[in-house]
C-alpha cells in the first residue's frame, strides 16, 4: 500500500506544483493588466455617464456585480480574476474533467489498488477477506471521487470570491458618494483601490486557491489510507474457524461487489 500512496502522492504533488506555476504567471499578468482591464468596464461603451451612474451605483452596493435589465452582467470581481483564472484553466481541465471517461487526477485515484484480484486467485482460503477488501476499495473510491465534484467548482470560484473580498471595502466606501461627480468619485475609488492593492491582491488569491487545492489532495491522501488501513484490519479480525466454511457469506459479498462494480 505504501507503494501505491507514494504514486498518488507523487501525481498530486505535480499537479500542486503545475497549478503554482500557472498561477505565478497568472498574477504577473493580473497586475500589469488589470489597469486596462478595469478601465474597459468602468468606461464602457455606448452608455451615457447618467445611464452608467445608475449601473455603477448598484454594481458597488453589490460588492462588485449586477446585472442590468437590458444590458451585459457587469461583474468586476470576475474581470480582475480573469488573468488568473485564464492562467489555469487548461491544467483545470486536465486536473478536474468534465467528460464521464475522463479521471480526476490524471485517473491516479482510480489506479490505486491492493491488487486483491491477483490475490484471490493465489490465496483462496482468504477470498472473502479480499473480495471485502476490494469492495472497500471501490466505495472509497466513489466517495473520493463525489468530494472531488463538489470541491472543484468551489476550487475555481474561490479566486474570484477572494478577489471580491479584497475589493470588499472600496466597494462600500464607494457606495456612499452622493451628489455631485458621484460617478467619478465611484471610478476613482475602485481604481485607486485595485492600484494600490494589486501586488497583494492577485497573490493572495493565488494562495487561496492553492490552499484549496492542498486541503483536497490532503484528504484525498488521508482517506485513501485510512480508509484501506481500517478495511484491512477488519478484514483480519475474522476468525480462524470460520475461514474453511463461509460459502453463504462468500456468494453474499461477491453479489454486492458485481453490483457496486456495475454502478462504476
Amino acid at each position: 500500500m505504501k507503494r501505491e500512496l507514494h504514486e498518488v502522492q507523487k501525481s498530486m504533488d505535480d499537479t500542486y506544483n503545475a497549478f503554482r506555476e500557472c498561477l505565478s504567471k497568472g498574477v504577473e499578468d493580473s497586475k500589469k493588466r488589470c489597469q486596462e482591464k478595469l478601465m474597459f468596464e468602468l468606461n464602457p461603451k455606448g452608455v451615457s455617464d447618467q445611464g452608467f451612474h445608475k449601473i455603477l451605483k448598484c454594481v458597488v452596493r453589490n460588492h462588485g456585480t449586477y446585472k442590468p435589465k437590458k444590458w451585459k452582467q457587469i461583474n468586476l470581481n470576475e474581470t480582475l480574476a480573469s488573468c488568473l483564472t485564464d492562467s489555469i484553466d487548461g491544467e483545470f481541465r486536465k486536473t478536474f474533467p468534465n467528460e464521464r471517461n475522463c479521471e480526476p487526477f490524471n485517473g491516479v485515484i482510480n489506479a490505486f489498488s491492493l491488487d486483491t484480484n491477483s490475490l484471490t486467485e493465489r490465496f483462496t482460503d482468504v477470498k472473502l477477506q479480499l473480495i471485502f477488501l476490494k469492495t472497500e476499495e471501490m466505495k472509497m473510491k466513489t466517495k473520493l471521487n463525489k468530494e472531488i465534484r463538489d470541491r472543484k467548482k468551489k476550487i475555481y470560484n474561490s479566486l474570484t470570491e477572494e478577489i471580491e473580498k479584497s475589493m470588499r471595502d472600496c466597494y462600500e466606501r464607494a457606495a456612499d458618494f452622493e451628489g455631485e461627480d458621484t460617478l467619478k468619485n465611484m471610478r476613482d475609488t475602485i481604481m485607486e483601490h485595485v492600484l494600490s492593492s494589486k501586488h497583494s491582491m492577485f497573490e493572495q488569491a493565488k494562495e487561496e486557491i492553492l490552499s484549496r487545492l492542498r486541503d483536497l489532495t490532503v484528504f484525498i491522501l488521508k482517506t485513501l489510507k485510512e480508509t484501506m488501513q481500517k478495511s484491512i484490519e477488519l478484514s483480519l479480525q475474522t476468525d480462524d474457524y470460520r475461514l474453511p466454511d463461509f460459502d453463504e457469506e462468500l456468494a453474499e459479498v461477491e453479489k454486492y461487489y458485481n453490483n457496486l462494480k456495475k454502478r462504476q
